[in-house]
């Protein structure tokens, strides 16, 4: 998969008075692993990559940081008049991102109605605003939370879907991972 670019942003319900959504689309997070040929050029050419400079840019100084003495190797959060932001980040380099938004849509339908051959755009306009947004070098993930608190998404790459997961999905892996248990 090539990375991906963020392009399914822009169909966010409100998207456009929301500007943390434009900043995370401008934002390139990557594994922060480079393989390099022997020659040191990386394989596949160069990856354009944030770093903790370029999300500080964007989003202000973050208001918590699991490494205060050195926040581009750590988790950071910034709170927003749109709703809160997590930045995961591993020798300076952004390697994921979460927007928890304000007044995202309680998901009654589920993500039960969408499958891999929607496109993002029709997807996002038949739930609505998503609960959270999740940015990686892979894909953009589109949380959706039900009222009993049960959260479904699907992931984009582009205008793509290439994963679509229930709430039922989402609780068997919680409960395989462990994440099921109330910390």
């Amino acid at each position: 998969m090539d990375p991906d670019d963020g392009a399914s942003l822009q169909y966010v319900p409100g998207a456009a008075s929301i500007p943390e959504i434009e900043k995370l689309k401008n934002l390139h997070p990557t594994t922060g692993f480079v393989l390099r040929t022997e020659d040191g050029q990386e394989v596949g050419g160069p990856k354009a990559r944030s770093s903790y400079d370029d999300v500080v840019a964007a989003f202000g100084q973050p208001m918590d940081s699991t490494d205060s003495a050195n926040p581009g190797n750590g988790v950071n959060v910034w709170v927003t008049d749109n709703g809160d932001i997590m930045a995961f980040f591993r020798n300076n380099v952004l390697t994921n991102i979460t927007f928890r938004l304000k007044g995202g849509d309680a998901n009654h339908q589920s993500t039960g109605s969408i499958s891999k051959s929607d496109s993002a755009k029709s997807a996002l306009e038949r739930l609505g605003k998503p609960y959270a947004i999740m940015r990686s070098e892979s894909g953009t993930s589109y949380i959706y939370k039900d009222s009993n608190g049960d959260e479904s998404s699907f992931a984009t790459q582009g205008n793509k879907i290439f994963s679509v997961m229930s709430a039922a999905d989402t609780k068997r892996l919680q409960g395989i991972t462990g994440l099921d248990k109330k910390q």
